[in-house]
């Protein structure tokens, strides 16, 4: 038992530090960048399950809050998640949550989208609080491809959990 909670501690130390590196690749595109974040939130939720998933997301997210430059192009601070882009910064966790949540990949799926689709509701609606903007052009941006990255992410996680050798949590 006490093997296995280390064991856990350290994958969700290096799933946060994996969140970390996986911001900086971004495109820059208008008022908010395009990541692989989505993508890389599902897998960290979908091999660690919903518990070390979601806290690997948060302790991402208390890192970049506390002014450790590791959000996208390498800012940090408080003041991000109370900014344009906040919304979608501090709704990463429930992602994670949701790829870790269900019995089977098909409710993981499930649970994902509805994780995704309460952080693009809440990004979109900060970023577009702060730009003036309509919703709108914000989820159509961003909603296909993030709904595609993290079903990519989340469907394979439980074969590549038994490929790892790895406990269900």
């Amino acid at each position: 038992m006490q093997n296995q909670r280390l064991q856990n501690m350290v994958r969700c130390a290096l799933a946060a530090a994996i969140l970390c590196v996986t911001a900086q690749i971004s495109l820059p595109v208008g008022d908010a960048p395009i990541t692989i974040q989505p993508f890389a939130l599902a897998l960290v939720g979908g091999l660690l399950g919903w518990k070390w998933g979601a806290l690997a997301a948060l302790i991402y997210v208390a890192l970049g809050a506390i002014g450790l430059p590791v959000f996208a192009g390498l800012k940090g601070g408080i003041g991000m998640l109370a900014g344009a882009t906040g919304g979608y910064l501090w709704t990463y966790p429930l992602l994670s949550l949701g790829a870790g949540l269900g019995k089977n990949r098909w409710q993981r799926a499930l649970f994902s989208l509805s994780g995704l689709a309460v952080l693009e509701i809440v990004g979109a609606c900060q970023l577009a609080h702060f730009t003036g903007a309509p919703i709108w052009p914000y989820i159509a941006m961003f909603v296909p491809k993030d709904m595609i990255v993290v079903l990519l992410a989340v469907l394979p996680a439980e074969k590549m959990r038994r490929i790892l050798k790895w406990e269900k949590f």
